[in-house]
């Protein structure tokens, strides 16, 4: 069928909720699945970034940008984003570059990485080797970093997202941080700088809190290379949090320095 047509409406509704309303939203929704024009919004990756550019347009950031997130629903890292990234989205008002923005955290928590020939480096001491600075239509800088978090029994590695900023304004985060990197510990710092390829993603490492392995938390993590593959897991499964990892200073110090044949040092 031809049609001079060049916009179509999107309706962006809970199934659930709607059908149980037993209104003129039930009788839509079993005529669109009869029409072949329902679609799960999670399983669906450029809806899902179209659905948080809009909700961005509308004010309500929080929504894709939270636990229940479609754009991390099913993504091989946790994100953990700061106040300060979420006051600074808000201020973008370039449709444009919030769906880059958009795209970059969906593609990051998926695996993919920038190559490391591209890498900019305008920081120094340890901010050169933890943070990752991505460039968003060459006028801001995504900033981000591998932290770690304890689940349960286990460190896991997460993305840390600390701000969207213009490029004039990086450094003086650059400062900020690396204060902050200065307190973590030597075993902490190396966990962080580990990486974990599967084909073409990087995957987040996983291993079990030791504490019968204190003596090897202070190890260089080049060293551990030689250690069993059985020492440690990789966990795969898709994991989201929009809130900032819980403390782990108490317990890190006791952190084992096991890892896996393809672990390398950033």
């Amino acid at each position: 069928m031809l049609t001079r047509a060049r916009h179509c409406l999107w309706i962006l509704g809970n199934e659930a909720t709607l059908i149980r309303s037993n209104s003129i939203w039930k009788k839509l929704i079993l005529d669109a699945k009869k029409r072949k024009c329902f679609y799960n919004a999670a399983e669906e990756k450029n809806l899902a970034q179209a659905i948080a550019v809009a909700l961005m347009e509308l004010g309500q950031l929080h929504i894709p940008l939270n636990s229940d997130s479609l754009l991390f629903k099913n993504a091989k890292w946790k994100v953990c984003f700061t106040n300060e990234f979420q006051n600074s989205i808000q201020k973008i008002k370039d449709t444009e570059i919030r769906r880059e923005v958009v795209s970059l955290l969906t593609k990051l928590s998926n695996g993919w990485r920038q190559s490391r020939k591209n890498k900019r480096t305008t920081a120094h001491g340890t901010c050169a080797q933890v943070l990752e600075k991505y460039k968003v239509k060459g006028l801001l800088n995504l900033i981000w970093s591998v932290d770690v978090l304890q689940e349960n029994s286990d460190y896991v590695q997460v993305l840390k997202i600390w701000d969207v900023l213009p490029v004039s304004d990086t450094p003086e985060l650059d400062k900020r941080l690396e204060i902050m990197f200065h307190s973590y510990t030597t075993a902490e710092m190396n966990l962080c700088l580990l990486r974990c390829v599967d084909g073409d993603a990087v995957v987040p490492v996983r291993m079990p809190v030791d504490s019968s392995s204190s003596h090897e938390a202070e190890a260089d993590p080049v060293e551990v290379l030689s250690k069993p593959l059985s020492s440690l897991s990789l966990k795969d499964e898709p994991q989201t949090s929009s809130s900032e990892p819980q403390s782990h200073r108490k317990t890190k110090n006791n952190m084992p320095r096991r890892q896996r044949k393809k672990a390398t040092k950033f």
